[in-house]
């Protein structure tokens, strides 16, 4: 099935949101990794959460142009799940320490701006999937 236009905005959109978070990501490891003190076992947990982090989107991007635009079902939930771990991920940890990203500071700036962004992220995860849904049936 050829992707639609809408497919393609919806394809775009989810390319932007995985090399975007991509990028804030490594921005704010290499940030941490300057600033903080950090022991070699504390180094070892946050440099696989980045390469985690960084493999997830690569993920993204390619399940987006190859199975995604081929109009495999499968892929748009694995989007839909990468997204939702990776987004939902810090507002669920958010919440299960009371605040810990939206009360502090990232090393970025103030966590309720990356709290918003990633909500944002969240959404955008749902409007590109929704944008391509009719691709799918």
């Amino acid at each position: 099935m050829d992707p639609s236009t809408l497919t393609y905005v919806a394809m775009g959109l989810l390319t932007a949101l995985a090399v975007g978070f991509a990028a804030v990501d490594t921005r704010g490891g290499i940030i941490h990794f300057r600033t903080e003190p950090w022991t070699k076992h504390a180094m070892f947990h946050a440099v696989t959460g980045l390469i985690y982090t960084i493999a997830l989107c690569v993920l993204v991007v390619v399940l987006t142009w190859i199975p995604f635009r081929q109009g495999d079902w499968w892929s748009w939930w694995a989007i839909m799940f990468i997204g939702a771990s990776i987004h939902g991920g810090h507002l669920l940890v958010d919440a299960l320490t009371r605040g810990g990203l939206r009360g502090g500071g990232t090393a970025q700036g103030p966590g309720l701006i990356f709290y918003s962004a990633t909500s944002f992220a969240l959404v955008m995860y749902g409007v590109g999937l929704g944008l391509s849904f009719a691709h799918f049936r």
